[in-house]
């Protein structure tokens, strides 16, 4: 009988210290740590004619959210090393590093990367451009 009190008792022991153990590895599920966490930059018809700075120095390109698609002007994402040389006008036909181009008319969409941008992100919005476009980073 002693033997049998003796494992009931090390069986709840050790189902306590289990349940804390498994406790304590999963109370940071569902939460991102701080440098998990992605940045985001809304783009809309009043940034038209932009050359914006999203990221000085290196990042990674997460998403890009059409929420309305532009009917006129395309977004072009460039490495930020080397979009010096991009305009407002000539932002379609830039030599500069493209990391991706929108298309006029691209459907409302969620464009997923996951691209390192080296030296940063720049986007060239030209002045036609009259969408709604969310871009994420980290």
């Amino acid at each position: 009988m002693k033997k049998i009190l003796i494992s009931v008792g090390l069986l709840i022991a050790g189902a306590i210290v289990g349940s804390f153990i498994f406790q304590a590895n999963v109370s940071n599920l569902g939460s991102a740590s701080g440098r998990d966490l992605y940045n985001y930059q809304n783009i809309s018809s009043v940034d038209a004619g932009k050359i914006m700075v999203v990221r000085s120095n290196s990042a990674i390109l997460g998403s890009l959210v059409i929420a309305s698609s532009s009917s006129a002007g395309e977004i072009i994402i460039y490495d930020n090393s080397s979009a010096t040389g991009v305009s407002t006008t000539t932002v379609a036909s830039s030599t500069a590093t493209k990391i991706s181009r929108i298309k006029v008319g691209t459907a409302e969409n969620t464009l997923t990367y996951d691209v390192l941008a080296p030296n940063g992100i720049v986007l060239g919005i030209p002045s036609t451009f009259n969408g709604n476009y969310t871009l994420t980073w980290k």
